[in-house]
Parts: structure tokens; C-alpha cells; sequence
């Protein structure tokens, strides 16, 4: 049950997120992947320190960067590299 409502959180809240990071690293391409990156493991970290499983937290990050222009702008970077 933790596990539904941490992906459904996830759902609603990605494109208030994507909004936020998008700000705060003002488009620049490394901090934009940086944190995307840091997204992924902090969640996961998060999830996993709660006792839920990582598979939740990594889903939950997953649906946070997909069609988000946060994803887009982390997906360019790393096909750039």
C-alpha cells in the first residue's frame, strides 16, 4: 500500500518538480544532470531507508523523469556524452 502511494505521489507531483529543478539549476546541462541523477538516488535512498522497497523508489523516480522537461533535458545530456 506505501509502495501505490508513493508512485501515485510521484505521478502528480513530477511536473511541479520538473518546474522546481528547472529553476533552480536555471537549464544549465550539467546541474540539469546532475540532478536527475540525484533524484534517482535520493529516492531510491529514501525508500529504502523507510522500508519500502527499492523497486517502488525507483519507479517512483522513473515516472518523475519521463515527459517532464526535466527528463528531456537529463535523456539529451546523456546521449550527448
Amino acid at each position: 500500500m506505501v509502495s501505490l502511494v508513493l508512485i501515485l505521489s510521484a505521478l502528480v507531483l513530477r511536473d511541479y518538480f520538473s518546474r522546481i529543478i528547472m529553476k533552480i539549476t536555471g537549464g544549465e546541462n550539467e546541474l540539469v544532470l546532475l540532478s536527475g541523477i540525484a533524484t534517482l538516488i535520493s529516492i531510491v535512498w529514501i525508500t529504502e531507508s523507510t522500508g519500502v522497497s527499492a523497486l517502488a523508489g525507483i519507479y517512483a523516480a522513473g515516472l518523475m523523469l519521463v515527459n517532464t522537461e526535466l527528463g528531456f533535458r537529463v535523456r539529451e545530456r546523456f546521449t550527448a556524452v
